[in-house]
């Protein structure tokens, strides 16, 4: 998160994660980033995520993964998180790539593909996307009116199939 309330040294974005009290660097691009969550999906070993650190590699491969998992989030205090559980994938980094980069082109006029954009900023702008193509996609995978028939079939249509949902932390 930002903090504008500080000087500019001191809101530079995060590159790095304590372990135990110690700081390891990691790369901080969004394509390690969206990467991490393919990875988490599959529920590989600890150690498959020592490819996000630059150099030393913390001995406690779970501290570490606690620690990139908190870094992956990137967890804001507003909107205040919901307390539901939700089984529903509304964006698959890979799948919708290509509506994610052009999203960011219409927008912000930055292209994804030439940019290795720190992931807490690419997490920012991601949210902060209004009226385009993935917005609609989003839209329609979350929508469960049952009633709104068109909305029902573009369900269908861009449902993600083949993943497994993911259900949200309770808080």
């Amino acid at each position: 998160m930002i903090d504008f309330t500080k000087v500019a040294s001191a809101r530079k974005r995060p590159d790095s994660v304590q372990v135990h009290g110690v700081e390891h660097k990691i790369h901080t691009a969004f394509p390690h980033w969206v990467n991490f969550e393919r990875m988490r999906l599959k529920k590989p070993a600890y150690a498959d995520f020592d490819k996000l650190y630059i150099g030393k590699v913390p001995d406690d491969k779970i501290a570490g993964y606690n620690e990139l998992e908190k870094f992956w989030l990137n967890e804001q205090p507003l909107p205040h998180p919901s307390k539901e559980i939700s089984c529903v994938i509304a964006v698959d980094w890979k799948i919708d790539s290509e509506w994610i980069r052009a999203a960011f082109l219409e927008k912000y006029h930055l292209d994804l593909m030439a940019n290795d954009i720190h992931w807490h900023c690419f997490l920012g702008l991601f949210h902060a996307l209004k009226g385009t193509a993935i917005n609609d996609i989003i839209a329609a995978r979350l929508n469960k009116d049952k009633k709104d028939k068109h909305m029902e079939k573009m369900r269908e249509l861009w449902q993600i199939s083949g993943a497994t949902p993911v259900a949200k932390k309770k808080r």
